[in-house]
């Protein structure tokens, strides 16, 4: 199965946790497509391309002979990382109307670099398409191995999203949360991610912050995905 991942920096972790389990996946392919930010919602379809603008040579590809656009009848299967989508919607304040929450819940969704390009792809292919979240903040030390309810009734709004585009949601597993919202920070040592001044095709740079993860991390969201994408076929 050929499959094509597009992401952010967020990327990192599942590329540094690809070079380690690839070999015990023979079955599977994975190209990826990453670049910072959202920067990657400004791609477009153009006949059976994905093309990517790549301001200021900000694009990371793998293998790099995949090219700068994704040849999309070329895969069976896509992954979708990260790219602006979050675990965690925003809260409801006193005051403001259900309508106008709502409101507000749809473009925390819809204004995403991730549903952009969902909404792109749809135009031309059924494929399967497994979309995930970016990690939730790593804790600075477990409190407690809760996990918060706010976390389910949030996955399950952008579940039902999600199905709207004939997508699966891959949700970042309960084992790795802790107190409450927050990830295990052991997910966090040696974070990875794409660094302003990586070159072309590096993926694995160390972050020093609490947002990214590291291959650890990458390989259980990258084995959930494959096993999502397994049964959808």
């Amino acid at each position: 199965m050929l499959i094509c991942i597009l992401g952010n920096s967020h990327a990192g972790a599942l590329k540094s946790a690809w070079d380690a389990m690839q070999s015990e996946r023979s079955d599977v392919e994975l190209h990826f497509f990453a670049m910072r930010g959202q920067h990657m919602r400004f791609a477009r379809v153009n006949g059976d391309r994905l093309e990517i603008p790549n301001p200021d040579d900000l694009l990371r590809t793998y293998p790099e002979t995949v090219g700068n656009s994704v040849d999309i009848p070329r895969y069976d299967a896509f992954i979708m990382h990260g790219l602006g989508l979050h675990p965690l919607l925003p809260e409801r304040t006193e005051g403001v109307s259900r309508a106008c929450y709502d409101c507000v819940i749809s473009d925390s969704i819809t204004n995403t670099a991730n549903w952009s390009i969902l909404s792109e792809l749809r135009r031309v292919t059924k494929a399967p398409v497994a979309v995930g979240t970016s990690p939730l903040t790593a804790a600075v030390e477990v409190r407690s191995r809760n996990v918060h309810p706010i976390v389910d009734q949030d996955a399950a709004v952008l579940e039902a999203r999600l199905a709207e585009m004939n997508a699966a949601l891959v949700r970042q597993p309960n084992s790795t949360i802790v107190n409450g919202t927050k990830t295990d920070p052991i997910y966090n040592e040696g974070a990875l991610g794409i660094a302003p001044d990586a070159t072309k095709v590096d993926f694995e740079n160390l972050l020093s912050d609490r947002k990214h993860m590291n291959s650890k991390y990458g390989r259980v969201m990258l084995q959930l995905y494959l096993d999502r994408l397994t049964s959808l076929r």
